[in-house]
Order: structure tokens, then sequence, then C-alpha cells
């Protein structure tokens, strides 16, 4: 290592085409998150998934060849141990920028400018933990990075979901950031008022809900957590297009396993949910044998002709 330090010294005296690693990997790192769509950078800047790296090659001083594979592969260009506690990361957006640093806290290798290319992003693996990127890059008296013209985000084949689901995935995938944060604020003002309805109608101390931004596309779940007199509802993103019935019918839905003589009284609205849920799943929740008998209890002809109808019903 030391005989590497003293060549790479050398050849850095000789050279004014070169550039400390850790300022290197972070322009790299910046530009990959500037340049991706909306949806693929909340999933690099999540800390949910791996991301390895295919064709990410840097060259030192010397001419010698290093290729990264995966962030943590970062780590093993560091050469001390105080920068292994603050690697650079997509995952935590941890880009340095060590212009300024002491001589503690960069690099002693220095690397060449190259001209990168960013090819594909790879989302097929979500389920599996870890993305892929692909890049390309040759040497270049001065650095640069762009798009490749044939780049293209890699996402699952989505032929196995619904029409309803598919439009909507689409949806979510087209909004840019300035357009998610005004859904996002008009999902909050539409929820805040009817989840204090709800909490003071079903005797909870405290209902939370919130959209899960990083839950895969694919499947749609939602999750709820309940501590003491306390209930947190995770809902699947797809439903920030839903209207406010559906919503008020999955969170009844949810709550029915706090209290589940919820469903005498809420049936109806729970419906409402149900109806959505066979219009983006495919598929009847079992709940729906309960909501048909108290409908026909009630005499509820209409409930019970829309139950009757929806079971026998393919989508």
């Amino acid at each position: 290592m030391e005989k590497m330090a003293n060549l790479n010294k050398k050849a850095v005296e000789n050279n004014d085409n070169i550039i400390k690693f850790s300022k290197m990997t972070s322009k790299i790192l910046k530009d990959i998150i500037n340049i991706v769509d909306e949806y693929t950078k909340d999933i690099l800047l999540a800390e949910n998934y791996e991301i390895e790296f295919k064709g990410f090659s840097l060259t030192d001083a010397d001419g010698r060849l290093h290729r990264i594979l995966s962030i943590s592969d970062l780590d093993e260009l560091y050469l001390n141990e105080y920068l292994k506690n603050d690697r650079i990361t997509l995952n935590s957006a941890k880009c340095k920028n060590d212009d300024n640093d002491s001589e503690k806290d960069i690099l002693d290798v220095y690397f060449q400018n190259r001209s990168y290319k960013l090819k594909n992003i790879d989302l097929r693996n979500l389920e599996n933990g870890y993305v892929t990127i692909y890049l390309s890059s040759k040497k270049s008296k001065n650095y640069r990075f762009k798009k490749d013209d044939k780049y293209t985000v890699l996402h699952k084949n989505f032929n196995n979901i619904s029409a309803e689901h598919f439009e909507r995935v689409l949806r979510w995938k087209d909004l840019d950031s300035t357009q998610l944060d005004d859904l996002l604020k008009s999902f909050d003002v539409k929820c805040e008022e009817l989840l204090n309805i709800i909490s003071e109608t079903a005797g909870i101390g405290e209902l939370e809900l919130y959209l899960d931004l990083f839950n895969d596309l694919e499947h749609i779940k939602n999750e709820t957590i309940i501590e003491n007199n306390k209930v947190v509802i995770w809902i699947h993103p797809i439903y920030l297009f839903s209207e406010i019935n559906v919503l008020k019918g999955l969170i009844y839905y949810e709550l029915l396993e706090y209290d589940s003589s919820l469903i005498e009284n809420k049936y109806r609205i729970i419906f409402e949910y149900c109806k959505e849920y066979k219009l983006l799943i495919g598929k009847n929740l079992q709940v729906i044998g309960k909501l048909r008998k108290i409908a026909d209890d009630k005499n509820d002809l209409e409930t019970i002709e829309e139950i009757d109808k929806m079971l026998v019903e393919l989508i």
C-alpha cells in the first residue's frame, strides 16, 4: 500500500489532469441522482436497497484501472478507518465534497478524469433488495457525465396486474417532484379531518395514516401497527389516487383488527374499499361475505345486488 501511495504521489506531481477519489466519486453519484426521474431518484436515495454497478471504472494517476462493483465496494479504496465510518453512499446521500478537507479527511489516491455515460438503471430486482446501475466510460481530458442516447429504466413486467393497477403505476411514475408534493399536500389535507372523525367514532386515542412511498408498486399491501391506544396505518402509494370514500373504507377495514364491531355500522363504507380492491387486485376480500350478511339483515337491497354482481364479476 505504501509503495502504491508513493507511485501515485509521483504521478500527481507530473499530471494536472487528476482528481481526488472522493471528489470524483461524489461527482458521479451526484450526477446519477440529478439525471434520473423522480421515481428512480426516490428508489436510489432510499435505504431499502443495495446499489450495485456495472461498468463503473476509475483510472488512478498511475494508469491502473479500478472497478467499483457496489456502493459498499467503495470502502475498499479508502485508506484509513476514519473515512470508513463516513463512506460515500447513494442510499444516505452522503456525497462528500472534499475540496477543503484536511489530509485526515481525504484519500491519498488520485484518479484521472473520464467521460461517463449512464446507460441503464435496472429496477427489476427491487423485491430482492437491490438495484443495478449500468455505466460506461472512456479516457477524457475533462470530467463529463451524461445520459446515453439509448438510456432506459428497466421496470418489472406488469402484465399480471389489472388495467386499473397498471394505469395508476404509470400515473405515479409520470409525477415530477412538484406534482408529487402537491398531491401529497392535498392527500394530507383530505385525510386530516377524516382521521379526526374516525378516531372519535372508533374511540382511538391516536390514529395516523401514512403513504408508504417506497413500497413495491407491483404488490399492493397495507400494514397496520397497533400499540395500546395508538393505531398507525401504512398504505400503498397507489391509494394516493383514491377517492375520499375509498380511503375512509380502507381505514375502517384496517381498524377491524382493532375493533371488529365496527363492521356492523360501517359495512357500507367498507364495501366502497372492497370495490376498489377488486378493481386493483382482481380478487375479493374475505370480509365481503360478512358485509353481504349484514346487508341482508338490514334489507339493504342495493348493497346486496352490488355484492352479488361483484362476486361473479371477473376483472
